[in-house]
Formats: C-alpha cells, sequence, structure tokens
C-alpha cells in the first residue's frame, strides 16, 4: 500500500529490464551465488537452471513466459 492508501505497481528491478529489453543482472547476483558454490564445491543447480533462462531471455533466444518456472524446476529434477 503507498502512503495515499492506493495500490502501488512495482516490479522488481529484473523484470524492469526484462520488459525494457536490457540485460538483466542475472550474472551478477545470481552468478555470484553460483560461483561461490563453485569455490567451496556446493553444488547451485537452482541457480544454474535460473541463470541459464535468464541468460536466454536476455538474448532474445528464449521468450519471457511463466512456463519457465516448470523448466527450471524440471532442471532441478523437482
Amino acid at each position: 500500500m503507498s502512503a495515499h492508501g492506493g495500490r502501488v505497481n512495482w516490479l522488481a528491478s529484473m523484470a524492469q529490464d526484462v520488459y525494457k529489453g536490457r540485460r538483466s543482472e542475472i550474472n551478477l547476483m545470481n552468478g555470484l551465488v553460483a560461483e561461490k558454490g563453485r569455490e567451496v564445491a556446493v553444488a547451485t543447480p537452482f541457480n544454474d537452471a535460473v541463470i541459464e533462462v535468464m541468460n536466454r531471455i536476455d538474448d532474445k533466444t528464449l521468450e519471457q513466459d511463466d512456463s519457465h518456472v516448470d523448466r527450471i524446476l524440471k532442471a532441478v529434477g523437482r
């Protein structure tokens, strides 16, 4: 809710990037998690799958769509 009692209409910065055709921050944010995981031999399959999907969206080889959640869950065996 806003200070005026109305609904706040906002999007996360990564969603704004997608809608505006800009490259997202996925490699800086989730990429860091994946990198640190590799450094200490901890698998980060969820982050790896999210990075893969978002990079394809950024490269415009994959359309933005809610069905990618299922793609990510399948990639991590869920």
